[in-house]
């Protein structure tokens, strides 16, 4: 491996002088990310976002930004957090989103 000075041995691979992480290292920087990925992409599923849950379980900034904009107004979220101010905004928002019964065709 190395030479022991004070203690150390120069070359073991937790010192590494090429500025990579080893495994256990990269271990403690990306685990919390992932909890916190985790803990966003839950916010997303109670306010009715799966597409940002699913994609924010792999990509956390995914999971903040639909976790920070607002809830569909049928959420459990919207419907325990928002006022009436903030779920009328709500409604406003997504009012654009409910299929339309007059454009639907019936196929029986």
């Amino acid at each position: 491996m190395g030479q022991d000075r004070a203690g150390l041995r120069i070359g073991d691979s937790r010192f590494r002088q090429d500025g990579q992480l080893t495994r256990g290292e990269s271990g403690l920087l990306l685990a919390p990310i992932q909890l916190v990925g985790v803990a966003l992409a839950s916010l997303c599923v109670l306010k009715r976002k799966p597409f940002a849950a699913i994609v924010g379980l792999f990509v956390p900034l995914v999971a903040l930004v639909g976790a920070v904009r607002l809830a569909r107004p049928d959420s459990r979220w919207a419907r325990r957090f928002y006022g009436e101010a903030k779920l009328s905004k709500a409604e406003n928002r997504f009012a654009a989103e409910q299929p339309s019964r007059e454009h639907a065709v019936d196929v029986r």
